[in-house]
């Protein structure tokens, strides 16, 4: 969503609300690190999927024909889009684990959080057994694992611009207040905490 609460569709009628409530003359265009992120909090909030499209592929856009609003390149470079590769890889994440086992569960984030592009959400397994965290600029910040089960637990990072597990090499030890960092920071640094519990 914008800031004003108005969503924001992606390389489409892109920002196309705010566009149309600022009289502006040309078009805006989220960064792919933006589409990315929204996907993502849709996915961690609790929504069975995501739907992404393209405003050059819809229209079928090529140099030959009268664009509508202004789309980017040609609808055939537009399917190789960096966000549109992107969405395979939160899927992998998300089939996993069991897909009716778990719950968006914001009590895991111990730390205050403002409602903004920092915001960091996460799911559990209902049996406590594994958590992903979502960190959407990959800022650090303090875990509540008491509602875990097991003492200790596996970190794995996953990269969801790549697909990439990065394994921790340490385990996190249950508490109110474990401190998690991810492996790199700032904007289009985006990374997701797998949490297993060890046996």
């Amino acid at each position: 969503m914008t800031s004003d609460g108005s969503p924001f569709f992606w390389m489409a009628d892109t920002a196309w609300e705010l566009f149309h409530r600022l009289d502006q003359t040309e078009a805006v265009y989220y960064p792919d690190t933006r589409k990315e992120q929204g996907f993502n909090w849709n996915v961690f909030a609790g929504a069975a999927g995501q739907t992404y499209g393209c405003h050059a592929v819809w229209q079928l856009y090529d140099l030959d024909k009268s664009p509508i609003n202004a789309p980017l390149k040609p609808w055939k470079l537009s399917l190789d889009l960096e966000v549109a590769n992107q969405v395979k890889h939160i899927k992998k994440l998300m089939l996993s684990r069991p897909n009716f086992d778990r719950r968006p569960d914001q009590s895991l984030i111990a730390s205050t959080q403002l409602d903004d592009e920092f915001y960091i959400t996460a799911i559990r397994g209902n049996d406590g057994c594994f958590a992903f965290i979502y960190f959407p600029n990959g800022k650090s910040i303090q875990l509540n694992l008491t509602l875990m089960t097991g003492e200790y637990f596996k970190s794995t990072w996953f990269d969801p611009r790549t697909g990439v597990e990065i394994k921790s090499g340490k385990n996190l030890m249950k508490g109110s207040n474990v401190l998690v960092s991810p492996p790199s920071e700032g904007r289009g640094n985006d990374w997701v905490l797998i949490l297993d519990a060890i046996d």
